[in-house]
């Protein structure tokens, strides 16, 4: 049939009741206008482009179309999955919180970026089902009722967080360590697993309330794999797979983790798409790649199936945390809470929600709470005690906080904290000796070796310490940097105007600043990068800009390198500044 034999006798909806939005590939119109015709006659409002007026601007009105919409009903085809107007259609739909109904018109692969939007909503495959079955389905998809409609949630990918220490030293990364997802015990055990395989699954997810180390996630893996090498068609542990690969993208932003995280999610939603557990990881995975809006509306879903289930409320928590919404992301986090009242980690994540809006003393608050809970991950609560206590200008309880944690276990993290304390008190010898532990611990961290070398060359013969460490900070700091990633590419500017390399500094400047002129922490490392060049005008203007957008002014006024200070601490026999340490 040719595109002139179509029937297109089908009038695009114009009035002002409900009616779905039809999306679809040009190339499908024969089977498209068919379904529109017959839904027109059970009474089904329908609007396609046809529904453009003469003379109007395309796009503003497909936008208006679809955001007066009730659903989107998008016909799957292997055309309208290579269409850019078909996939923008559906994307700009899920953004405004509009249920999507996929009609399959073949067996059609999703692209992986459809795959990511709309793997969790609705789909009839029309291809597959006799026409009374089709019918029956699709009338029942367009008369449920619209689900919660989510937030709109802007990215704050760029944002800059309170950032006082943690803008020079970083510890604000320290203190919102991501956690895992977290899962409650008393899983139900599903009639038609595999008892082996159950087991296994139960193990992983006992791992998965730990806490997120290294040797946790591993043994996470080994169990999951282990369920699905017994039962493949596990969806719950293929789910369970894609939180831990996600706990190894967090802690090291590897891309190969992110791809298996992925992998594993969409196996899951494949198998068993209407599981809340899978929901969940879903939901997780879109959070984790910037896509919060349609997380929060899976997460709302799986909220429906299980209303009790504590670790669902935590997670929407904090993606409303992310979208600075305080009020929201109590509300979820005090229901985590009272469904799980002994479960550290709600006290955890709230707690991390606490600091990264600035509510310090809550912070604190909520990290004690949690310490009293799981004394086994003192370390953690502790040097967030530290973290919040410094920003609140308390350097005697930072100090403890840190102290007590260094004498728990004794971690960069911590060394790294009191590297800051006492640099911001105008003591870099002391400070430096905090550093070099903390390289000792994590020699692997271009900011240790920075904050290193910012202490010794402030310390009376410390110069070529300094030199060498400011030199392994720049290798680690090239070897981890992409074009995007505005933070790494601001500290080694700070880096390279420090060794004297103006024009490579400049460039890491002037680039920094097109990646993010958002946040204090860019115009903080942007200000830093002049006065190390000798701009002081610019430098101001920079230091101007940082504090207008929430830099505390003592980051700049305590900074040893810029003022002068007198260190209120009894003097060091000895300079870690003049050892020369062979492994560098």
């Amino acid at each position: 049939m040719t595109e002139t034999d179509v029937d297109t006798s089908v009038s695009a909806y114009r009035g002002d009741g409900p009616y779905v939005f039809v999306c679809y590939a040009h190339e499908d119109q024969a089977p498209v206008f068919a379904e529109m015709r017959r839904l027109n006659e059970t009474g089904v409002n329908v609007w396609y482009d046809e529904g453009i007026a003469p003379g109007s601007e395309w796009t503003q009105e497909l936008a208006d179309a679809i955001e007066g919409c009730r659903q989107l009903v998008f016909f799957v085809s292997g055309a309208s999955v290579e269409s850019r107007h078909c996939r923008n259609e559906v994307q700009y739909a899920l953004d405004r919180g509009k249920p999507v109904v996929a009609v399959y018109l073949e067996d059609t692969e999703l692209p992986g970026g459809l795959q990511l939007a709309i793997g969790l909503t609705q789909a009839i495959h029309k291809h597959a089902l006799a026409a009374d079955v089709y019918a029956d389905k699709m009338s029942r998809a367009l008369s449920e009722r619209a689900p919660v409609e989510a937030m709109r949630v802007s990215d704050d990918s760029g944002r800059g967080v309170a950032v006082w220490v943690l803008a020079a030293f970083g510890l604000f990364a320290a203190c919102m360590v991501a956690l895992v997802v977290l899962w409650p015990r008393d899983a139900e055990e599903p009639a038609d697993f595999d008892t082996a395989a159950y087991e296994e699954y139960l193990q992983a997810r006992d791992y998965l309330r730990r806490w997120p180390d290294p040797q946790v996630l591993d043994q996470a893996e080994i169990h999951f794999n282990a369920a699905i090498a017994l039962d493949d068609r596990f969806a719950r542990a293929h789910a369970g797979l894609c939180e831990t690969h996600l706990g190894r993208y967090r802690q090291t932003r590897a891309p190969e983790h992110l791809g298996r995280a992925e992998s594993a999610c969409f196996r899951a939603v494949a198998l068993d798409s209407e599981a809340w557990e899978v929901q969940f990881s879903y939901a997780a995975l879109l959070g984790l790649k910037g896509d919060r809006q349609t997380a929060i509306q899976n997460l709302e879903r799986a909220l429906e199936s299980a209303p009790g289930q504590a670790v669902i409320h935590a997670e929407l928590g904090k993606l409303y945390c992310r979208a600075s919404d305080l009020q929201t992301a109590e509300a979820y986090f005090d229901a985590a809470v009272e469904r799980e009242p002994g479960y550290w980690a709600w006290r955890f994540d709230a707690g991390n929600c606490y600091f990264r809006l600035e509510s310090f003393e809550q912070a604190i608050s909520a990290f004690e709470e949690a310490l009293v809970l799981s004394p086994v991950n003192s370390v953690y609560a502790l040097n967030n005690i530290g973290s919040a206590n410094f920003y609140l200008d308390d350097v005697d309880a930072a100090e403890r906080a840190w102290r007590q944690s260094v004498s728990v276990s004794d971690t960069s993290t911590a060394r790294e904290g009191l590297g800051a304390l006492y640099y911001y008190q105008g003591c870099p010898l002391h400070a430096a000796g905090e550093f070099a532990r903390a390289t000792e611990l994590d020699p692997g961290k271009h900011r240790l070796w920075g904050q290193f070398a910012e202490a010794c060359r402030l310390v009376p013969g410390g110069e070529t310490r300094a030199a060498s460490a400011m030199q392994r900070a720049i290798q680690l700091a090239n070897r981890e940097a992409d074009a995007s990633d505005w933070n790494t590419i601001g500290y080694l500017g700070k880096y390279n105007a420090a060794v004297g390399a103006a024009e490579l500094a400049a460039e890491a400047r002037t680039a920094l600043l097109e990646l993010n002129a958002d946040t204090h922490l860019a115009w903080y490392l942007a200000a830093m990068i002049d006065y190390r060049l000798g701009d002081v005008e610019q430098g101001d203007a920079a230091r101007a800009r940082a504090i207008e957008l929430g830099m505390p002014e003592r980051m700049f006024s305590r900074d040893p390198e810029l003022a002068e200070m007198s260190c209120p601490l009894e003097p060091l026999a000895t300079s870690v500044c003049q050892r020369v340490v062979a492994r560098e």
